[in-house]
């Protein structure tokens, strides 16, 4: 159940075409610094164990209005999946929607686990509205950086070790195998793509990490093929969902034309 004097509006907006869903707690008088928390990993807006539900209805009960939702590709929002580096776009529309629903908001707090919160990272810079971020367990890794830490702990040791040597001796060792990764690992660490057609991530600009697309959840039944109201990330449509239980046991959420109830969003 919601917090006594919170309440719950529930709405889908659209990101390029298609449309997202998003929840905001509100409490009877927002202060003008809300929060935005943006889901990590293959999780929707609910978060694992209902956890940014509660957080977001905390929130709400202390004063500050908060919203979750989902980006495109996860949960109940339309598209295709995609990795954090790429949804720039998805929390714009995030922020321009929670503005609009609360007029008071003047800041916005962006809250982020995981590749949530490298995802408010890359993108804090650019809009003059987010004046705060809460980073819990940031993703910091990078294929080179793997590669260098790759060859100081591995290779390096194994260079020094006597027992290598006596295999390699014997014959004991894939010499050509061993060269071509130790060579794959020098050429990551140094930033050259892999030379590994299979193994080649997509090409991407210039100062982009490589691409990483995590798996999806169990969607919820909104029509495919159904954009939102309009194409870019500044129109809005109303929700019209209803909580469920998949075969799995977590909760999501489908369309039913008779409204929407928000008490285990």
């Amino acid at each position: 159940m919601s917090a006594p004097h919170v309440r719950e509006l529930a709405a889908t907006f659209a990101c390029g075409g298609e449309r997202m869903v998003g929840i905001v707690s509100l409490p009877q008088q927002p202060s003008r610094r809300g929060v935005l928390v943006v889901v990590g990993g293959p999780q929707y807006r609910a978060g694992s164990h209902r956890q940014f539900t509660l957080l977001c209805r905390g929130f709400a009960a202390n004063g500050i209005a908060a919203m979750r939702f989902d980006y495109r590709g996860m949960g109940d929002a339309e598209g295709d999946s995609r990795s954090f580096e790429d949804i720039d776009g998805d929390i714009l529309a995030a922020i321009d929607h929670f503005c609009a629903q609360v007029p008071e908001l003047s800041e916005v707090v962006l809250c982020g686990l995981c590749d949530a919160a490298s995802a408010a990272l890359f993108y804090a810079h650019a809009d003059p509205r987010v004046r705060g971020m809460v980073l819990i367990n940031p993703w910091a890794r990078t294929a080179a950086g793997i590669a260098k830490t790759h060859l100081r702990h591995y290779y390096a040791g194994r260079i020094a070790d006597r027992e290598f040597w006596r295999r390699l001796v014997r014959g004991e060792v894939a010499t050509g195998a061993a060269l071509r990764s130790a060579a794959g690992a020098l050429r990551a660490a140094l930033g050259f793509p892999h030379a590994n057609p299979r193994q080649r991530c997509r090409r991407r600009p210039a100062g982009m990490r490589p691409h990483w697309r995590p798996r999806r959840p169990c969607r919820s039944g909104w029509p495919t093929g159904s954009p939102g109201s309009a194409a870019g990330c500044s129109s809005y449509a109303a929700a019209a969902i209803s909580p469920r239980r998949n075969s799995a046991g977590s909760r999501t959420h489908r369309r039913n034309g008779a409204g929407f109830s928000a008490q285990r969003a």
